[in-house]
């Protein structure tokens, strides 16, 4: 789990900076966390810039072949899910 998780913080950390990425278990989940330096907050719209942010994490993983690391499971239905938890913090400082 170390070495994958390391493996997932130099992908990560290519595009946001080594210091600005957290890759920590949770049990069976992996947890993400990007911390992400704005300009002045009140300039963003939150909720897109955090959607863009998670989805460029996703895409990461699934360009440098990470993602097949991640555990998955289904639910009752069948649905196959990736046990990863992305969060996005935004931090007001210098870009």
């Amino acid at each position: 789990m170390r070495e994958r998780n390391w493996m997932i913080k130099q992908a990560l950390a290519d595009e946001f900076g080594w210091e600005n990425v957290s890759v920590r278990n949770k049990g069976k989940w992996i947890k993400i966390t990007i911390k992400f330096p704005v300009g002045h907050l009140e300039d963003y719209d939150y909720e897109g810039l955090i959607d863009e942010l998670k989805a460029e994490v996703w895409e990461i993983l699934i360009d440098t072949g990470l993602i097949k690391l991640i555990p998955t499971f289904q639910d009752e239905v069948g649905y196959t899910y990736y046990a990863l938890d992305v969060q996005v913090k935004l931090e007001e400082g210098q870009k």
